[in-house]
């Protein structure tokens, strides 16, 4: 006759009554749940509680993931708009080449090389978007789109303040040449006084 004694572990001790034997069993760990005890140090337990942390750390990580997504549409959305911008502004600098001769001036020929570098800064951030791993960690993916979204404001800013100073600049020249040529010129006449 004896007893048997569990500890948190799920590790049987038996005691045999009149002889004060305690023989530890460690190599058997029992299911003790089909007997409704729990043990605080059970490996079910161990296992119930590993699994619970996964369930929340998955939960972290797709909210995370969810805002990453939305972060992601909302830069798209302002790269399509930075992008029409682009073309709009390569359109009108190639309509004022063809109809002005203001490119032989050297200041408009700098200013169209500005525009045309901005113009391959903002292909070559779409581009580095574009070839990102669609598995890289969230939080890097994130500070990325961000510095492309800082970028791509700046050069907004930057294409913008160019495009009035162009706009400027043209209406200057062709306001001064407008007026060169409708100077009204005098002619003396002989006998009529001025």
């Amino acid at each position: 006759m004896g007893h048997i004694y569990v500890n948190c572990d799920g590790a049987c001790y038996f005691f045999v009554t009149g002889k004060g034997i305690c023989r530890p069993i460690y190599n058997n760990i029992f299911d003790w749940s089909m007997f409704e005890v729990i043990l605080p140090n059970s490996l079910n337990v161990s296992l119930r509680k590993n699994l619970e942390q996964k369930e929340n750390e998955i939960k972290q990580s797709k909210a995370s993931f969810e805002v990453a997504n939305k972060n992601m549409k909302e830069l798209e959305y302002q790269l399509s708009l930075c992008r029409k911008e682009n073309e709009d502004m390569t359109t009108k600098i190639k309509l004022l080449q063809g109809e002005h001769s203001l490119t032989k001036d050297e200041s408009t020929k700098m200013t169209l090389e500005s525009l045309e570098k901005e113009a391959n800064e903002v292909k070559d951030y779409r581009s580095l978007q574009a070839s990102k791993n669609e598995h890289d960690h969230q939080h890097n993916k994130v500070e990325i789109l961000e510095k492309v979204s800082e970028h791509l404001h700046s050069v907004s800013s930057k294409v913008k303040s160019t495009n009035q100073k162009l706009e400027q600049a043209l209406v200057s020249k062709l306001w001064n040449t407008i007026h060169r040529e409708d100077l009204p010129v005098f002619i003396p006449i002989e006998g009529v006084d001025n």
